[in-house]
Formats: structure tokens, sequence, C-alpha cells
């Protein structure tokens, strides 16, 4: 990878990372609905379901945001480009399709000031507590709220007990917030459907990692980064998590 293409992917990152943090501001809850990205979905196909909802639904802005985000700097030449690697090539190939061949700097804009207008998505003082974010891992269906609790849980000072007694003997003890956390995102990829192979979670993570294949989703990728007794401990948070939202009617 070259010092041009470096840059691109690390600044795409970087403001994928802004965008999933903008989620602690999100006050509003779904109601039970398919997955707001679906298989084959591009930018346009995205604008036309969601764009007439964007002023009203922090879901339908946030997705909008992130899609022209991920076509803000795309390069209809970058086949061009010199020494490009094989991760790059999957991303740029995914782009291609997403972004329909046009630059979305325009729309990124647009959408962007759209949230600055919505008094649901102003700046937010304090994270969401360690019980509100346990209330809305149980309760929750928006994939922004998801995320404002996987927040909290990973970076809150007060420890969540779940997932304790599988992890007492494992060194992976420290880690526990941040596999908490993952359980509770694996939720929200439930609802947003980005997490699946050419989703723009996992779109923009493989590019950030420098790891895109064909088929690689959100899951593969923590696959890599965490042990075989991280990756059990998270199913097994995510199962009790599910059990808990089934008995609570929070899935249906």
């Amino acid at each position: 990878m070259d010092i041009k293409e470096s840059r691109k992917v690390r600044r795409l990152a970087l403001t994928c990372v802004g965008v999933a943090v903008m989620a602690i501001g999100a006050g509003a809850v779904r109601a039970s609905s398919p997955p707001l990205e679906r298989p084959g979905d591009t930018f346009e196909t995205l604008h036309s379901r969601y764009d007439a909802r964007a002023a009203d639904d922090p879901d339908a802005l946030h997705l909008l945001v992130q899609a022209a985000m991920l076509c803000r700097e795309y390069e209809p030449n970058w086949k061009s480009e010199p020494f490009i690697t094989s991760s790059f090539r999957v991303f740029g190939a995914w782009q291609d399709r997403f972004c329909g061949g046009v630059n979305r700097g325009n729309d990124y804009a647009r959408y962007k000031a759209i949230g600055k207008t919505t008094p649901w998505n102003s700046p937010v003082e304090k994270p969401l507590t360690l019980d509100e974010a346990v209330e809305v891992a149980l309760t929750s269906d928006s994939p922004m709220r998801l995320e404002s609790a996987a927040y909290a849980i990973e970076n809150g000072s007060i420890r969540w007990q779940l997932g304790t007694g599988f992890l007492r003997y494992t060194n992976t003890v420290p880690n526990l917030g941040q596999l908490q956390a993952m359980a509770v995102r694996s939720i929200a990829c439930r609802y947003s459907g980005a997490c699946d192979a050419g989703g723009m979670d996992t779109m923009w993570m493989c590019a950030r990692d420098r790891r895109c294949t064909p088929a690689i989703t959100v899951f593969g990728l923590w696959a890599t980064e965490h042990s075989r007794v991280e990756m059990a401990a998270v199913r097994s948070m995510l199962q009790q998590l599910m059990q808990e939202r089934e008995r609570r009617g929070a899935d249906r």
C-alpha cells in the first residue's frame, strides 16, 4: 500500500469511528422491522428507502451519513494507483458497486447538516450510565441506541457482571468490558444489517485493518483479533442477552 492509499484508509477509519461515537446522542427507538441495510444495497437504494426519514429517525440519518461517508472519497480511477493491495482491491470493487461510480461528498455534507439541526443529535455532556446502558442492551432495537450502550459498557468506570463467571479462571477478565460491548454490538448488527459480508460496518473495518476479502464479516474480523476463549465468551454473553431480550419481548 502506498502513502496515498494508506492515508485514505486511515482518514476513512477515523471518520467512521467518529460517526459511531455520535450514536451516543441518539434517543429514539425504532419499531421492529427488517434490518436497515440489506444484501445488495447501494447508496442509491439506501437513499431511496431512508432519505425522507432522515430528519426524524436517528437510525436512518446515521445510516445515510455512513453510506455517504464511505463514498465521500471514492475515486473512480483507483485501479490506476500503483501498488494496490489485495485488500484494497476488494474494497475498491465494493465501492464501485456501492457508490455507483459517484463521489458522494455533497450528500455527506447535506446529511451532516441535517444532523446539526435535529435535537436528538445534539452533543451529549455524558454517556449513558451502566444501568441505562444495560436497559438499552436488553430492550432496544435501535442500532444507534445499542451502539451507545456498547460504548458506555466498554468505557465506563463501573463494570457489568455479565460474563464474569465464564471468564473467572482465564486471563481475559481485563478485557471483559470490551467483550461485553462486542456482545451488545452483535445485537446492533442484527438490526442494522451492516455487519454481514459487504455490509457497511464490515467494509470500513476491513479497510481500516487492511483485511478485506469478499466473504469477510465483522464477526470474522473480530475472530482474527481475539482468542477462541474470548470469542466463546462473546457468544455465551450474546446468548444470555438474547434469552433475556426474548423474555422481555424485545425481539419479536
